[in-house]
């Protein structure tokens, strides 16, 4: 997302690069406030978590599919290579792709809490060790198929939120919302020049054109007239007010009708605008009720499905192995992979279908 462009001034003004840029369907992102450039960290670690479960997962699956072609096991020789082969881009999986789901369940438990990811941890390394199990005794090939491919689509799962919630972000600061630079008169009344925010102090004149943004705290200076100011944005109250000479406009508001001439009383960070975007009681955490929801469930979930274990592994006692055997089926079956798959997918694309209608959620 990020371009490096050289022009030559002489030829072409930074404007027509920007233009053109954004005719070419690439509008340049220009706000008074440095940017995050790239991906975070995290969705780097997501990204290669990613593509480490996909390669296992389809060289998985080419493994396996002589064994589910034939109907029965192959030769010795060949059931052993592609069972080691198996093991050996599965174990990858478990202590890297897996190792968010893991970590997660951990804290989770560290802090007697059961979230859906413990379920989801429990059912993904019962898979794990049932596979070796069987492929070590000569019981069966084991699931590493569907271990590799469960993470890889969690991990899709994961992705997609990631995304959607980049797409709707809306972490910003008052500042995005007002002009670059604004117009300042000099004290010698020599034309206007055209100044940064930053440079902007108590007692500047400055000029705001019809439709501009007031970007700080000011003053109207014009004896002979008045203005009309849309503060919309500011009070959400659709009809603009009239301000005369040595009125105060705040930041934020919209010139209306004709070009204001005024006089800077703050600076932009000294604004109420500034002052109410900042006011703690917008920064106060919310509590999540869907995350409360979530981990409800997971608790229900994690007590029904070790209970259900528990209980099959006891209707098959004292044939140990068949009881091992329904013990970890109903742990492999109860995972619930297509809910924790399922929750980031929906909520994404509710955000993305309210976002397209001009609703943002910030929590």
């Amino acid at each position: 997302r990020t371009v490096h462009i050289w022009f030559r001034p002489s030829a072409i003004s930074l404007r027509e690069v920007a233009e053109q840029l954004a005719a070419a369907g690439y509008e340049p992102a220009i706000t008074g406030e440095a940017g995050r450039v790239g991906l975070s960290p995290a969705v780097k670690a997501l990204y290669l978590r990613l593509a480490v479960a996909g390669f296992a997962f389809g060289n998985i699956m080419i493994f396996s599919i002589p064994r589910y072609a034939n109907g029965a096991p192959l030769e010795p020789a060949f059931q052993r290579l592609f069972d080691s082969l198996n093991i050996a881009l599965a174990i990858p999986v478990l202590l890297f792709s897996a190792s968010g789901f893991f970590g997660s369940a951990w804290r989770a438990l560290r802090a007697r809490r059961v979230t859906l990811d413990v379920p989801v941890a429990l059912g993904l390394a019962v898979m794990f060790a049932r596979s070796v199990a069987d492929i070590a005794t000569g019981a069966g090939e084991g699931y590493m198929d569907s271990f590799t491919g469960l993470v890889f689509f969690l991990l899709i799962g994961r992705l997609l939120q990631h995304k959607a919630f980049d797409r709707i972000a809306f972490d910003r600061s008052f500042r995005s919302f007002l002009p670059l630079s604004v117009l300042v008169e000099p004290a010698g009344g020599q034309g206007l020049v055209a100044t940064p925010l930053d440079r902007v102090r108590e007692g500047d004149r400055i000029v705001v054109r019809p439709h501009e943004i007031v970007p700080a705290d000011a003053s109207l200076d014009d004896p002979g007239g008045h203005g009309t100011v849309d503060y919309a944005f500011v009070t959400g109250e659709s009809s603009p007010v009239s301000v005369a000479h040595g009125d105060l406009v705040r930041a934020g508001g919209r010139a209306v009708g004709r070009t204001l001439r005024l006089t800077v009383r703050q600076r932009v960070s000294h604004s109420q605008l500034a002052a109410l975007w900042n006011n703690p009681a917008f920064a106060k955490p919310k509590r999540r009720w869907l995350s409360d929801a979530t981990d409800t469930f997971g608790v229900v979930f994690t007590i029904v499905a070790v209970s259900l274990a528990a209980i099959g592994a006891a209707a098959w006692w004292p044939d140990a192995r068949m009881s091992l055997q329904v013990a970890t089926a109903v742990l492999i079956i109860a995972c619930p992979c297509a809910i924790t798959l399922a929750a980031p997918i929906t909520l994404g694309t509710a955000m993305e279908v309210l976002g397209r209608r001009g609703l943002y959620l910030k929590h």
